[in-house]
């Protein structure tokens, strides 16, 4: 199963004041879209007017207009509007712009699999690392708020352990700087020494383990996912820390394997988009 935005830290970019200007009508549009999506399949125009705090004859131009763009569609006996297909094509240019190709997504639900226990991609994006796409299920599911946008506490996690090591010097010390290092739990790393030589132990053993330093009761295992030679991302999974313990072998194989694999594929995809 793959998950979507969640709530929690700020992985997801919540509304709220903006001291920047705005235009009123498109970010009421924008809000109408998260209500329709946030709602079951079928929410009506009275309801979503009321949640959107406008009239209900704005409410539907709003409505009509984000019908005739695909982004919502109108369901028969009355059940009001639901997210409309053109949405899709916003969904794949994420997949796109996060190196998420159809290779990468087959890869993580592998190792969601072999492994038995969450999986996710993570990235490089605007100096930040980003949770792209996770694998879950009801028998193994991905704690929130780890999910796809999510990129706060790095230090904490395996995958932010993986990609902080392979960063260069400036780079890290700057993304440290913002992100900060604070303890998330009483065993979180959180001096730069510290941190320092573990980040060197992750580059040397080309493995990244975390037991607890992000969430208790949780345990993580991560390894990097290069494109020529440079590491552009990490594939990690999430476990309890007594099945980590017990099976720190057989997960770490799953692992590496598994980056390696998506390795292949970042560098394959991007020799064929220079034929294309």
């Amino acid at each position: 199963m793959v998950t979507s935005l969640s709530s929690g830290h700020t992985g997801r970019v919540e509304a709220g004041p903006s001291t920047r200007k705005t235009i009123a009508s498109v970010d009421r549009a924008l809000r109408l879209l998260f209500i329709v999506a946030a709602a079951s399949d079928g929410i009506t125009a009275k309801v979503i007017a009321r949640r959107l705090d406008a009239n209900l004859s704005t409410t539907y131009h709003l409505l009509h207009t984000l019908t005739d763009r695909g982004l919502l569609v109108r369901l028969p006996e009355s059940r009001g509007y639901g997210i409309g297909y053109g949405a899709v094509e916003l969904h794949n240019g994420l997949n796109r712009q996060l190196s998420v190709t159809p290779e990468i997504a087959d890869l993580v639900r592998r190792v969601h699999d072999q492994a038995r226990a969450a999986a996710c991609f993570a990235v490089f994006r605007e100096g930040q690392i980003v949770i792209a796409y996770v694998a879950e299920s009801p028998a193994y599911p991905m704690p929130p708020p780890l999910d796809v946008g999510f990129s706060d506490a790095p230090h904490s996690t395996a995958f932010g352990k993986v990609m902080l090591a392979h960063m260069p010097e400036r780079d890290r010390a700057r993304l440290i700087d913002v992100c900060g290092i604070a303890p998330v739990t009483d065993k979180t790393v959180s001096e730069v020494p510290a941190l320092e030589a573990q980040l060197a132990a992750v580059r040397s053993n080309g493995i990244a383990v975390e037991l607890e330093e992000f969430q208790t009761e949780l345990a993580c295992l991560a390894a990097p996912v290069r494109r020529s030679g440079s590491v552009i991302g990490a594939i990690a999974v999430g476990t309890r820390p007594a099945s980590m313990l017990r099976r720190r072998d057989e997960l770490e194989n799953v692992v590496r394997c598994a980056a390696t694999q998506a390795s292949y594929a970042v560098s394959h995809a991007d020799r064929l988009t220079q034929l294309a």
